[in-house]
């Protein structure tokens, strides 16, 4: 397979996963671009290819991800002791923002 292509196949996948609010999606789809493609590039990865993303913006993704993990994990967790309820249609009108944090809260539900 190609290592360009496939990284920039997974970088597609979360800009626009993110632009739809769809925040696992994001997360997952970078976690595997960060794990499986960008650490494992040789150093000169970023200046030497046709990769459009430089490694200043790889580095800010990731700030803004884990900036997000917690911020979803803080909101969940201010809810969290109210059960499943807390995380309804009634309690959380936006059908995306409910789906991110009921699917966080979802797996502390199960532990």
């Amino acid at each position: 397979s190609c290592y360009l292509g496939s990284a920039a196949l997974l970088l597609t996948q979360v800009v626009g996963s993110w632009r739809r609010g769809r925040f696992f999606l994001a997360l997952q789809a970078f976690a595997a671009l960060h794990d499986q493609f960008l650490t494992d590039a040789h150093p000169g990865f970023f200046q030497y290819s046709a990769w459009p993303v430089n490694d200043q913006a790889v580095r800010f993704w990731k700030e803004r991800l884990i900036y997000q993990i917690r911020r979803f994990r803080e909101l969940a967790g201010r809810s969290i002791h109210t059960g499943p309820a807390a995380f309804t249609e009634a309690a959380i009108a936006d059908a995306v923002e409910r789906g991110n944090l009921g699917g966080f809260a979802s797996h502390v539900f199960r532990q």
